[in-house]
């Protein structure tokens, strides 16, 4: 539709010219966001220190990744349990300088050549040249429902560019990047390297709690345009651990929590099954990206353990260690809560002693549903717990929800 408006006027009345320049500036509004996102993003829920969930993602889906970069959060992947496969999605929405998410919904933008489950932590990487690259490692893919109806676990490196506008550019595949296949691992970049961490060797998504392992890897990022090395042996974990996500803290690498290996039965499902862990542990990095033994024991270091074991997917660092939600035992139930630790000597280099505090900040801040397998991302003093499968009450299903909260 054209608007005609007059060659020239010549308004007498001052009601009328101010309700006319209220009426351009809409107009313009319509027409400079014609998609409505500008007016969207003034009417979303401000993140509280309740949790809110002020938008929603893309699909209902469990083991994804998360990231946030510049004022952006990104989904990327998943598993979709109503078609029982995993997902090539990614989304993304914009927040504001208080981490307050600016659209009720997440916008799609490139997908994944995969559909992937199972790569649990949100990874990211900022070039010499200024470029931001996601990338995922290892996970569950889907190629053929026929060929592979629960999946193959994938050696495979997906990574692409972060555009200015908060879309992602094409996705670029390394096939076999990884040097065994490895899901439900542990993975994050510290300074140019790229780590994996634990996990399962398991060949599909059934049962993968035979396949928990202690390997670790590192590969080189290249820092002039984020392309990945090959992957070598790292220094092994103390114990076989997965399901957990590691956060970075004065150039050290720590992993709370996590299910490890046990001899026994859930439901009588399975001769080997998963336990939550209270264990902690760090490494830092040395020369050429490998990380420095435990002088002693030749493996990681240990940190205070924790005070409720916990596995958690949705890990995060804000001012301390936060696992979001989670399995508490391994063979549920689950919980709602945030587990906290905070560094007691951050002066020591690296910091050893953590005060775990379980619920944080109190037992009445949770999560409106009991949840696990969800993502956590963070921006100034914000936390976001996204996806995951809600437990309460018995059933399991899962959700879109993305919450936020503002961290006291």
């Amino acid at each position: 539709m054209k608007i005609h408006m007059p060659a020239t006027s010549i308004d007498r009345n001052p009601t009328f010219s101010a309700a006319r320049v209220g009426l351009a500036l809409l107009l313009a509004a319509l027409l400079i966001f014609s998609d409505g996102i500008a007016l969207a993003q003034e009417a979303t829920a401000a993140c509280t220190t309740n949790w809110t969930s002020p938008t929603v993602l893309l699909n209902s889906i469990e083991t994804l990744s998360a990231v946030v970069n510049g004022q952006y959060l990104y989904s990327i992947g998943g598993y979709e349990g109503s078609t029982k496969s995993g997902v090539p999605t990614v989304g993304y929405v914009k927040l504001d300088s208080a981490g307050n998410l600016l659209s009720n919904t997440f916008t799609s933008t490139s997908s994944l050549n995969a559909n992937l489950s199972r790569d649990l932590c949100g990874k990211s990487y900022t070039t010499t040249g200024g470029t931001t690259y996601l990338y995922t490692i290892g996970g569950v893919e889907y190629p053929s429902p026929t060929q592979y109806p629960n999946g193959k676990t994938t050696r495979d490196l997906e990574y692409a560019p972060i555009n200015g506008d908060g879309t992602v550019g094409q996705w670029k595949t390394v096939p076999n990047a990884l040097l065994v296949a490895t899901q439900l691992h542990a993975s994050v970049v510290l300074n140019n390297y790229l780590y994996v961490i634990g996990g399962s060797t398991t060949t599909d998504d059934q049962d993968p709690a035979p396949g928990i392992t202690a390997n670790v890897y590192h590969a080189k990022i290249d820092s002039s345009n984020g392309t990945v090395g090959k992957f070598v042996s790292d220094l092994t974990l103390p114990v076989p651990t997965y399901k957990t996500c590691p956060v970075v803290y004065d150039n050290t690498i720590y992993l709370s929590g996590g299910e490890v290996k046990i001899t026994g039965s859930c439901s009588n499902k399975n001769p080997i099954n998963p336990t939550a862990t209270t264990n902690v542990w760090y490494a830092t990095q040395g020369t050429d990206g490998a990380l420095t033994p435990n002088p002693t024991t030749g493996t990681w270091n240990s940190a205070t353990s924790m005070t409720q074991r916990l596995a958690s997917q949705a890990v995060v660092y804000n001012g301390g260690i936060l696992l979001i939600g989670g399995d508490t035992i391994g063979c549920n139930p689950d919980t709602a809560s945030i587990e906290y630790g905070a560094f007691t000597d951050p002066k020591d280099n690296p910091p050893t002693k953590i005060e775990w505090t379980f619920p944080y900040p109190s037992s009445s801040v949770s999560l409106p549903e009991v949840i696990e397998r969800n993502a956590g991302a963070t921006y100034g003093s914000v936390i976001y717990s996204l996806g995951g499968e809600e437990t309460s009450g018995g059933g399991s299903g899962d959700t879109n929800a993305v919450q936020c909260l503002v961290l006291p």
